[in-house]
């Protein structure tokens, strides 16, 4: 009975942990193609007939005529980073400014859940780094470097210094640049400048001096709007394929446990 029991398992389990990896495939190619088109629309833009040129530089390749390359500095009005607060972790308390470390900015948002908080008059004397809404936020150390998101919270927070804020001018959207920050275009600045000697993370220097493609304003709002659009249908069918694979590792467990417990009776049919 214990044969029948493993033979009957080792089948099924088999059966579901090969549709756990196909959906895990099928994530990871949808998470591919989510980049891809994102860095497609940022350096191409949205109409296909445009006239080209080459953009000068030379891994970015063509761009559309009207649009210009830069560097990312001239379009900002702050590149700054925080600093841990004399006395480091001791200084945390339970209630008051929250205070964003790399682990809260992800490339879906900003995650505030068991966010630190710091008191108000630490807040104050750390100024410089003080974060607002719509500030664009990069992780610039560790494991999570590169990491990106847009502040949408209204409130005031604060910053240590693993996080780099750019706050933008009006000739660069905020969501534009994080756009350009997620994709090939920021991220392989983001591995050059770690490769370029200085190993330990992103300088504010090299942050000035990232290359970004520029459309008009009023083309930026229209490939923010576009991608804003495309990138939530393919996070939603990311969001029910993670859904799914939750599930068959739910069904998978309680299908071992109901076997060796004998509940679901296992019979030479099977």
């Amino acid at each position: 009975e214990q044969q029948q029991i493993v033979s009957f398992l080792d089948t099924k389990t088999s059966l579901i942990d090969s549709l756990i990896e196909k959906t895990q495939r099928k994530i990871e190619l949808l998470k591919e193609k989510r980049t891809s088109l994102i860095n497609e629309v940022v350096t191409k833009g949205l109409n296909p007939n445009v006239e080209m040129k080459d953009s000068g530089v030379e891994w970015i390749g063509e761009i559309p005529g009207h649009w210009v390359t830069s560097k990312l500095g001239f379009y900002t009005t702050k590149i700054g980073s925080g600093s841990t607060p004399r006395g480091g972790s001791e200084v945390y308390v339970d209630s008051g400014v929250p205070f964003i470390r790399s682990q809260n900015v992800h490339f879906d948002g900003l995650r505030l859940d068991g966010v630190s908080f710091i008191k108000s008059e630490v807040h104050h004397s750390m100024k410089g780094s003080t974060v607002f809404k719509d500030d664009v936020l990069l992780n610039i150390t560790g494991g999570s470097i590169g990491r990106c998101c847009v502040v949408d919270v209204e409130e005031e927070m604060n910053v240590n210094q693993h996080v780099s804020i750019i706050r933008t001018t009006e000739n660069l959207i905020n969501q534009f640049l994080n756009f350009i920050l997620s994709c090939d275009l920021g991220q392989s600045q983001v591995r050059y400048n770690l490769t370029g000697g200085n190993r330990e993370g992103l300088t504010i220097e090299g942050i000035r001096d990232f290359q970004i493609t520029l459309p008009p304003t009023s083309e930026q709002q229209q490939i923010v709007e576009y991608l804003d659009e495309q990138t939530q249908l393919i996070d939603n069918t990311i969001s029910i394929e993670e859904k799914r694979i939750e599930l068959l590792k739910e069904y998978r467990q309680s299908l071992i446990s109901e076997v060796v417990t004998g509940k679901l009776k296992v019979t030479t049919d099977e």
